[in-house]
């Protein structure tokens, strides 16, 4: 089973790996990397430099980890891809067929969307360089964008950390078993 966590950045998606990450690791899942921040971090790939190029990379990285892994959790899903190009270049946008037919062969079992936390919990780093608004304007496009591709979304709301943690693994566990 493939699962995607997905949220605005800073939404803690991380934390809540990295947190359950032992419940994730005795069901064997392997929690892959955040692949946009490993392009920035490692790669050096500025998505507002070469939008295009950044979203084909990191395309082409999830596609890869898609195929070697059928136990996984994946940070983003290929739709996020679409909500990106949607929240920097508008609607209007012809976004190329390489992203749609991709995100139409290329399938995931679940998908967990993470609520963003409140705005005093929000930090901006190398690759989060968006305004706490940013995030809340991603949040709708990809909460919209998911189900245009078939997806329903498993919520994961803003709750204390330990309670988040536990809903997430709840939820989880529910579909493991």
């Amino acid at each position: 089973m493939r699962i995607v966590i997905t949220g605005p950045p800073g939404s803690g998606k991380t934390t809540l790996l990295e947190m359950g990450k032992p419940a994730i690791d005795k069901a064997k899942y392997i929690v892959l990397p955040d692949y946009a921040r490993f392009l920035v971090e490692k790669k050096g790939l500025i998505p507002t430099h070469n939008h295009l190029k950044f979203q084909r990379e990191w395309v082409d990285m999830q596609i890869s980890a898609f195929l070697k892994y059928p136990n996984c959790i994946l940070t983003n899903g290929l739709p996020d891809v679409i909500a990106y190009f949607i929240w920097r270049d508008g609607v209007s946008f012809t976004i190329p067929d390489f992203f749609h037919k991709n995100i139409k062969t290329y399938r995931y079992d679940a998908v967990f969307l993470v609520e963003p936390l409140p705005e005093k919990f929000y930090i901006m780093d190398i690759t989060r360089k968006m305004t706490y608004d940013d995030t809340i304007e991603i949040m709708k496009i990809i909460e919209e964008t998911y189900p245009r591709y078939g997806y329903e979304m498993i919520y994961i709301p803003c709750l204390p950390l330990g309670e988040r943690i536990s809903f997430f693994l709840d939820r989880l566990n529910e579909l493991l078993s």
